[in-house]
């Protein structure tokens, strides 16, 4: 998603993670040089019936690895707990959030146990 005229894309490996497995993945970043906003990630479980509860938050390090002049990657790992298990109407999302204005940029489902 655009972030001005940055780039802001989440990629999780797999979509679907058993209990115990770790959550890897990696944020890229366009025009890196201009890009300054912190970012987050946020593991959110959604339910029909409540509101979005912040499960786990991970802040991550502006300084990825620049793959080109142009794209920076950064890689993450993020450890469930219990806390993941969901009942049949509850999903698992991880928000790429900008910190600084609190904007979600991106959101992708993901599929645990």
């Amino acid at each position: 998603m655009d972030h001005h005229q940055v780039k802001v894309k989440t990629v999780i490996d797999f979509s679907h993670f058993e209990i115990g497995e770790t959550i890897t993945g990696s944020v890229y970043i366009s025009e890196p040089e201009t890009f300054n906003a912190e970012l987050d990630l946020h593991v959110v479980k959604r339910s029909v019936m409540k509101e979005d509860e912040v499960l786990d938050t991970l802040s991550l390090n502006p300084i990825g690895d620049n793959i080109s002049k142009e794209i920076r990657k950064i890689p993450f790992m993020i450890v469930p707990d219990d806390r993941w298990e969901i009942e049949d109407d509850e999903r698992l999302f991880i928000q790429t959030i900008n910190r600084g204005i609190q904007k979600v940029i991106q959101e992708v489902e993901i599929m645990y146990g």
